[in-house]
């Protein structure tokens, strides 16, 4: 915690650290507007998945970015923690300089564009600008790196997309292709009957494919 509060000290960010996730979550009670979180897994009492998880659950939480930071190297771990909600995984040991460019991939947003306009693929619509994903009239719940792949296979489709591409064209180079197969999981759950609206091409990758 020392060497992040050192790390991320910068005159654009403002850095809090809590000993547990019931500390975090008790200042988040009256401090919601928070962009990002680093969160570990082996915290003392309650762990950082379920914190991930009270934070997922939350409306007010939904678009902020989480990025577990932990110890646990095995591969189901990491496949837990995205399926969980988190956006990314930086394993322990790690370097300050990879931390950083995971933060900067988290924080691109595309704030360039400034006119606000609606993807729509059926009775789906998606805003860029606005980050808000509709299905017919009710609002979807996304993390930011769900939004992030599904405004990707809406604007590239009905392109291919391999797992590779996908990951550099979000950012998450040092992801590995598995990552995508998670995020994609859970976007299909989430969009109810426009799941399958998302092919799997065998040996190729994903697009968006509406029905003939």
């Amino acid at each position: 915690v020392e060497l992040l509060k050192m790390a991320l000290s910068e005159p654009d960010l403002e850095f809090r650290a809590f000993p547990s996730a019931e500390d975090a979550w008790f200042y988040l009670q009256g401090h919601p507007a928070v962009d990002l979180m680093i969160v570990d897994w082996m915290l003392p009492g309650s762990d950082g998945m379920a914190l991930v998880r009270r934070l997922r659950q939350d409306p007010r939480f939904q678009q902020t970015r989480i990025l577990m930071l932990t110890a646990r190297v095995g591969e189901d771990d990491v496949v837990q923690a995205l399926s969980e909600g988190a956006d990314d995984y930086l394993r322990k040991p790690f370097s300050l300089r990879e931390l950083k460019a995971r933060m900067r991939a988290l924080f691109r947003r595309g704030n360039e564009q400034v006119a606000v306009h609606w993807i729509r693929s059926g009775q789906l619509r998606l805003s860029p600008e606005l980050r808000e994903v509709y299905l017919g009239d009710e609002p979807l719940s996304l993390t930011p790196r769900e939004f992030d792949l599904l405004a990707l296979l809406l604007r590239e489709r009905p392109r291919v997309l391999h797992r590779d591409t996908i990951l550099r064209l979000l950012g998450m180079e040092e992801a590995t292709r598995r990552t995508v197969d998670v995020h994609i999981r859970n976007l299909r759950k989430k969009l109810g009957p426009y799941g399958t609206w998302i092919e799997t091409r065998r040996g190729a990758g994903y697009r968006w494919r509406e029905p003939d």
